[in-house]
């Protein structure tokens, strides 16, 4: 399995604070069968603001120290802001594994125009990602039909197909309807790691090939895994 969306890295937002953390969270992700993970560290203004530098400091730290068989790509999940696009097209934040896809994350309360968001995206020449769409309670199955016909990528966390998950209604109906394009973990420091279990879940209601595209293919394909 490909995991495209993980706080590993250390030192650089609120996933790991620590590099014993960090390695035994990739211990963890190895053990679910997964092959590869996108680092994805936070840019949310005035909550988490690390330089490229220190990413790209304590991704090596971390990629010298990883003594499993999981192979790290960089990427970074980014909240949407009015600067954002500008980040991008500085360079002062990194896009997928190097390609123009980039992940984005909205307010969970907040109404957004992430139709219209992801637009001006394209429109810059990024493809977006949504970040955890079943977060955004404010999207209608309408919304997300939309983006989804309109190019745009979506993600689901694992964690949302739990049972007792708030989230698993939502996630299930997206998944009814065949609107997803990724399920990953957005594992941190304190949230189980449920890659193997989600996989399992989809494979059984939904068939083998239809959990290898959304937990392997799609990310081959997308992000030149």
């Amino acid at each position: 399995m490909i995991d495209i969306h993980s706080h590993v890295i250390p030192f650089v937002d609120d996933g790991s604070g620590s590099l014993d953390n960090s390695l035994q969270l990739l211990k963890t992700a190895e053990e679910n069968g997964v092959t590869d993970i996108v680092c994805t560290p936070h840019y949310r203004r005035f909550s988490f603001e690390p330089s490229k530098e220190s990413i790209l400091e304590n991704f090596g730290l971390l990629s010298s120290a990883n003594d499993t068989k999981v192979k790290l790509h960089l990427g970074q999940e980014i909240a949407y802001d009015k600067e954002t696009f500008s980040r991008l097209e500085k360079g002062e934040v990194f896009t997928m594994n190097g390609t123009d896809h980039v992940l984005l994350e909205f307010s969970y309360t907040d109404f957004t125009d992430i139709s219209g968001v992801c637009f001006e995206c394209r429109i810059r020449g990024f493809k977006p990602i949504i970040a955890h769409i079943e977060r955004y309670e404010y999207l209608t199955l309408q919304d997300v039909e939309e983006l989804f016909y309109s190019g745009v990528k979506i993600q689901v966390n694992a964690g949302s197909l739990a049972f007792g998950s708030h989230y698993r209604p939502i996630a299930k109906k997206y998944l009814s309807k065949d609107l997803v394009h990724f399920i990953a973990n957005d594992v941190h420091v304190g949230r189980p790691y449920l890659m193997k279990k989600a996989f399992e879940f989809v494979s059984k209601k939904y068939g083998e090939d239809r959990a290898n595209k959304l937990f392997v293919e799609n990310a081959k394909r997308t992000l030149n895994i």
